[in-house]
């Protein structure tokens, strides 16, 4: 019943700017066999390493150090964070000590991957905030944080998925794995307004496009019929052109942020990802906007 409802919701949410990029390639490393998963121990040790390499690196603002430890979504993502961090156009985040690590390790999967629910306490605030983490082995048996969503303040984790006497998460199928990625996250990118063609104040014409690539940033979670739950990366991507003139990037990059380069251009093209949990009846973790990429055309460099 709720593949159903997910078709049916992404056929009128969706529409045709939505994409599953099923063209792609990637991916986490493929299971050989069900005992090539990790223990709930050996993934919780992993976690914490992972992310104390990510606090690290995002403290010292040490962008180069991210691919050793980071994939998928989540790399570009960060990079893109430091990027406007560097420049000063966004505010460095304040650490986060971790204070308790709930592993979801399926019981067996057709890759090796599973996400975490990592409870932190933020140093400057105080505050206590859940985070969703995805981790995947890749195929040089090296294990990278693929995926990162914000979870839910308080003591309550935000996905509740069971777990068995031995601590692992229900076995995913491939088949499974296949509905996550067509349809549960079709659902999610559905959940998305994309806007109609429209024309800012100072003249450009802007045209939004929404889709996920699940094969390539990974898709996290289960649907079963007592229990759904994704977790995956959605990418809209806003165009904007002008027949009147040119957009200007300056040379401070103030107008369209540190990742174009300065000149006057035609066309200019903003892409972002958003990382998020859904149990389809509401996100369950949210990551927040970020630019990932800002490409342009028909540009003459100042």
């Amino acid at each position: 019943m709720v593949l159903v409802v997910c078709v049916a919701v992404t056929a009128t949410a969706c529409g045709p700017g939505a994409s599953t990029g099923d063209d792609r390639t990637g991916g986490p490393k493929a299971a050989q066999a069900d005992n090539t998963m990790p223990t709930p121990d050996e993934a919780r040790s992993t976690v914490y390493r992972l992310w104390n390499a990510r606090e690290d690196a995002m403290s010292s603002f040490q962008v180069t150090n991210l691919p050793a430890f980071e994939s998928g979504a989540l790399l570009g993502y960060d990079n893109g964070f430091l990027q406007y961090v560097v420049c000063g156009c966004e505010q460095p985040v304040a650490g986060h000590t971790i204070l308790r690590v709930i592993t979801l390790v399926p019981r067996s999967a057709p890759h090796v991957a599973y996400l975490a629910e990592v409870f932190t306490r933020n140093e400057a605030t105080g505050e206590r905030v859940w985070y969703v983490l995805g981790v995947r082995q890749d195929a040089d048996e090296t294990w990278k944080l693929d995926f990162l969503s914000l979870g839910t303040a308080g003591d309550q984790p935000p996905l509740r998925v069971p777990l068995d006497a031995d601590g692992y998460a229900p076995p995913v199928s491939a088949g499974m794995e296949r509905d996550l990625a067509r349809d549960d996250m079709r659902f999610i990118a559905g959940a998305f307004r994309v806007s109609p063609v429209h024309r800012t104040s100072w003249g450009a014409d802007v045209g939004q496009r929404v889709s996920v690539h699940p094969a390539v940033d990974g898709v996290y979670g289960w649907d079963m019929a007592n229990l759904v739950v994704v977790c995956g990366t959605v990418h809209s991507t806003d165009r904007y052109t002008t027949s009147h003139g040119s957009l200007a990037q300056d040379d401070g990059k103030h107008n369209w942020g540190p990742l174009l380069e300065p000149g006057l251009y035609q066309s200019i093209t903003v892409e972002h990802t958003r990382s998020l949990c859904s149990d389809v009846t509401h996100m369950a973790a949210d990551y927040g906007l970020q630019d990932i990429a800002v490409t342009a055309s028909n540009g003459s460099t100042l």
